[in-house]
């Protein structure tokens, strides 16, 4: 689960790029960091930029100062040492932490999906009768 209160939880219900996450086997988050129109996937690139923009405001009021540290595990899968650098070093780190903690939280909303699924089974229970 995400730690961070101040940032929004996805739901299948709600989000454009959850339900994307789902049904599309070559899905990445990072897919949506690029310029362009989208016109094929419009709601989840606004929805990517949307919540990226969050984290960035977050991150520029001090609001999250351990985020960079807890995402750290997700900044090097999603990005290459040299991509990271140039981040820094350009100002625009701020914005790849913002789609690190998008796929965290992509990543908690679908475990808590498949969690919840198994819930109501019940160990031993006798089967539905057909």
């Amino acid at each position: 689960m995400t730690n961070n209160t101040q940032l929004p939880a996805l739901s299948l219900s709600s989000s454009a790029l959850m339900r994307r996450s789902l049904s599309d086997d070559r899905f990445h988050v990072a897919d949506y960091m690029g310029d362009g129109a989208y016109p094929d996937h419009r709601l989840e690139k606004d929805e990517a930029e949307a919540y990226v923009a969050l984290v960035v405001g977050a991150l520029n009021a001090g609001r999250l100062p351990r985020l960079e540290d807890e995402l750290a595990r997700y900044l090097r899968a999603m990005f290459p040492p040299a991509e990271l650098t140039t981040a820094r070093q350009s100002g625009s780190f701020d914005r790849l932490v913002g789609f690190a903690q998008l796929q965290r939280a992509l990543d908690d909303a679908v475990g808590d999906l498949s969690s919840g699924t198994f819930r109501s089974v019940v160990p031993h229970a006798p089967a539905p009768k057909r």
